[in-house]
């Protein structure tokens, strides 16, 4: 049987036309192995296309790691769906898919989810009541980051400038004889960012409407400011800023974050030395930068109910002390 297996073969070789398709079935037998290596330059190059930067991706056995910064999408909830249906549909095995967000290239949240899970939840063949625990949202992003960080961003973000047109509307009721006094500006932004963690915002603010203070008829600059994320640890992150700040104010600020039980607790401590600044006939008129600001604040998030609780004391810019509580939901 042996010897006329191998006669059969080298009689069906020889026959031109069976030797073209046994060729051309090796030649697709080669392009389906390669499919699976492909599939993270599929779902980079889609993620591209979409206006996604800082892009990696690594496609295991078992996950998929894809990290992202969004500047195209003005929601975040929307950036992570559409995210999502492009990693979901770019793999072809119920991987887990651990979607890594960026801030200036500073990892930020974490999105983790199975891709059955998600294609289902998105055809509608899953209540999204019963989607909670399917899809979690954590700060510890540190083990997918370090997989991550040996793999090339592509559309990166640095040295990118991105003009953001913010429109303002200002009110007060404070006089009798007035019922309301409003202001309506237009201030784009210029933004970029150059380094890891880095963010620089020019604006300047152009009046249309002003019932509301001599500044407000007079073309002024906004925000001018430049900072610096600082990520330690999943636990533990800060940001340093200084410039032209809101509220007539410039100088130095700072915001230190230490997150516990999962990131539903905070506890924030910010602190700052500014001075008074104006834009008054085209100059700049400022005090020294001589009063010290800082609060200390412990929020929880209530996940239950989607409600953050927030408390604490501060030092406010006038130098005079309160206490505060809030709730958000």
């Amino acid at each position: 049987l042996k010897n006329i297996s191998i006669g059969v073969t080298q009689t069906l070789l020889k026959h031109p036309g069976i030797r073209g398709y046994l060729v051309m079935l090796a030649m697709l037998q080669g392009v389906v192995h390669r499919i699976p290596g492909q599939t993270p330059e599929k779902i980079t190059a889609d993620l591209v296309r979409s206006g996604f930067e800082n892009i990696r991706c690594i496609v295991g056995d078992q996950k998929c790691c894809v990290s992202l910064e969004n500047h195209t999408y003005r929601w975040d909830i929307l950036a992570i769906s559409k995210a999502l249906d492009i990693v979901a549909s770019g793999l072809d095995k119920p991987l887990e898919i651990n979607l890594l967000l960026l801030e200036n290239d500073v990892p930020c949240k974490m999105v983790s989810v199975n891709v059955n899970d998600w294609k289902n939840f998105t055809l509608g063949y899953t209540d999204p009541a019963d989607s909670e625990g399917r899809i979690t949202v954590t700060h510890r992003t540190d083990s997918v980051a370090q997989i991550l960080k040996k793999i090339k961003a592509l559309n990166r973000s640095r040295n990118k400038f991105d003009l953001v047109i913010y429109p303002q509307f200002y009110f007060e009721n404070t006089l009798k004889y007035k019922f309301y006094e409003t202001q309506i500006n237009i201030a784009p932004a210029l933004e970029f960012s150059l380094w890891k963690g880095n963010r620089f915002t020019g604006q300047v603010i152009f009046p249309i409407h002003n019932r509301l203070g001599y500044e407000g008829d007079h073309i002024r600059p906004g925000i001018v400011s430049i900072s610096q994320e600082i990520r330690l640890s999943d636990n533990f992150r800060s940001t340093l800023a200084a410039g032209n700040f809101p509220g007539n104010t410039y100088g130095f600020a700072s915001e230190f974050n230490l997150l516990l039980f999962n990131g539903n607790f905070n506890l924030e401590l910010t602190g700052g030395a500014i001075g008074s600044s104006y834009f008054l006939n085209g100059e700049w008129v400022h005090s020294p930068i001589d009063r010290v600001t800082g609060s200390l604040s412990a929020s929880w998030f209530w996940s239950h109910f989607n409600m953050e609780l927030k408390a604490g004391g501060a030092r406010y810019v006038n130098e005079d002390f309160g206490l505060f509580a809030r709730c958000i939901r």
